[in-house]
C-alpha cells in the first residue's frame, strides 16, 4: 500500500509473465550476438593476419628471385631444386623413349 505506483505496475507484470528458463530472453539472445561478433571479428583478424604474411612471403620470395636472375643464380637454383626434388616429372628432363 505504501508502494509507488511504477513499483505496483511491476510486480503486476512480473506476475503476469512470470520467467521461463526454456525460453531465453532478449538478453541471452544479446549475450549470444555479442559472443558471434567477436567471434566473426576475431576470425576477420586472423585472416587478414594470414593475407598479410602470405604478402609479405611473397615479396620476399619476389625479391630472391630477382636478385638470383640479376646475378645469373636463377638456373643454378632451379637446377639444384629440381635435383634435390627427384629429376623433376613435369617433363624437364628428356623422355629416353
Amino acid at each position: 500500500e505504501n508502494e509507488p505506483e511504477s513499483l505496483r505496475l511491476l510486480h503486476a507484470s512480473a506476475a503476469l509473465n512470470p520467467y521461463d528458463p526454456h525460453c531465453p530472453n532478449d538478453y541471452l539472445a544479446h549475450r549470444e550476438h555479442k559472443k558471434t561478433e567477436q567471434v566473426r571479428k576475431d576470425l576477420q583478424r586472423s585472416a587478414l593476419a594470414r593475407l598479410d604474411a602470405q604478402e609479405k612471403l611473397r615479396k620476399k620470395i619476389e625479391e630472391e628471385r630477382k636478385k638470383m636472375l640479376a646475378s645469373g643464380e636463377l638456373d643454378k637454383f632451379v637446377e639444384s631444386h629440381a635435383a634435390a626434388a627427384g629429376g623433376g616429372g613435369r617433363g624437364l628432363e628428356a623422355s629416353s623413349g
